[in-house]
């Protein structure tokens, strides 16, 4: 894993999300609107990364990602790999990559 901690911000250098920490608590790139306390933030940076990964059902990464999910209050690993990956692609196309 690739995650990068200070304390008030998260950056995960393989997919190019982010994590700030403002007054009502951590942003991640990937969950916009949200906000998370610091835990939170971890999982979902881990949960963002795994997604950069391309896990498949059943894959013992894709359970990881399920409990993550949940852990997130978010329905499903599908649903969260997506949201990822889809906030992934845009990070890359703002960078030129």
């Amino acid at each position: 894993m690739s995650i990068g901690l200070t304390g008030s911000q998260m950056v995960c250098n393989e997919t190019g999300h982010t994590a700030q920490l403002g007054e009502e608590g951590w942003a991640v790139s990937w969950l916009p609107g949200r906000s998370l306390n610091r835990n939170e933030a971890i999982t979902a940076m881990v949960l963002g990364e795994a997604a950069g990964r391309g896990p498949e059902p059943g894959s013992p990464l894709w359970a990881a990602a399920e409990s993550w999910a949940g852990q997130l209050g978010l329905p499903n690993a599908s649903t969260a790999i997506r949201m990822a990956r889809t906030a992934g692609r845009e990070l890359e196309a703002e960078a030129g990559r």
